[in-house]
């Protein structure tokens, strides 16, 4: 078992209205592998709200608007109360599991995001509907 590591990037975001999480190992943090993932997966004309991570700043060229939060001074963008915590506090709850378990195999970790994707959407009705579409399959 290899350790978590932090250059294990993943991609997370949260929908305000519709809280869908999607997460996604990327090789690096770098403009040119997150801004295209960006594009294929939030519509153009979103709101994109971030951190002051260096690579995001070309998301103004990208999206209808983009503001960036400084966590290290405030979670609010002027008069607009956004804020970083639910995308920061889904991180938590995907690295949890590993940091408890020493670490994860890293040929299976791809595996584990899907799952997380798939229970964080789903939340508390995930094993009824496993439940329920094996119940359609044997019928």
């Amino acid at each position: 078992m290899e350790s978590w590591e932090e250059t294990d990037i993943l991609w997370k975001s949260m929908k305000p209205i519709y809280p869908l999480v999607f997460a996604q190992r990327v090789p690096n943090r770098t403009a040119k592998t997150l801004v295209p993932i960006l594009q294929a997966s939030v519509d153009q004309h979103s709101t994109v709200y971030s951190d002051e991570w260096r690579s995001y700043s070309q998301l103004k060229h990208n999206f209808s608007e983009h503001y960036t939060v400084a966590i290290r001074y405030n979670f609010l963008v002027g008069s607009r109360r956004v804020c970083t915590n639910g995308v920061e506090a889904m991180w938590s709850r995907l690295k949890a599991p590993f940091k408890s378990g020493k670490g994860t195999s890293q040929p299976l970790l791809d595996s584990y995001i899907s799952e997380f994707v798939v229970r964080e959407n789903e939340k508390d009705g995930f094993f009824g509907k496993i439940l329920n579409q094996k119940k359609s399959k044997i019928v």
